[in-house]
């Protein structure tokens, strides 16, 4: 089973998103931010989803820790209020973008696509 990594400074919404997730089969782990993390905290093997949620500047820090550590494509999903550019995208390597996942049902009928890989 992959993992589903959530990276999210709000300890609140990281657990939503975690419960929600864990509640439904899948696997979950959250940080609020990679670049404070030992490296035991990384999983082993690559990530099968990230979503991460964040201040643009601290989103950036966080995406190029995963690059640095996993040597493959990784799906990324950011949530923000404010729409990403299709370029700021394409540079980061982010699989889509959503303002809004604070309804579970939402949550995982946007991440499905990507969730089939990671499920039970």
């Amino acid at each position: 089973m992959e993992v589903i990594l959530i990276i999210c400074s709000n300890t609140n919404i990281r657990k939503f998103y975690i419960t929600n997730l864990i509640i439904r089969g899948h696997l979950a782990l959250g940080a609020s931010t990679l670049a404070h993390q030992d490296v035991e905290f990384w999983p082993r093997e690559t990530p099968g989803l990230v979503v991460i949620w964040g201040s643009e500047s601290q989103m950036e820090e966080d995406i190029g820790l995963l690059h640095l550590h996993y040597d493959v494509p990784i799906p990324i999903v950011v949530i923000d209020n404010d729409a990403p550019s299709p370029e700021w995208m394409r540079v980061w390597g982010v699989a889509a973008y959503t303002d809004d996942l604070c309804d579970s049902r939402y949550l995982v009928e946007f991440l499905s696509q990507w969730l089939s890989k990671s499920s039970v």
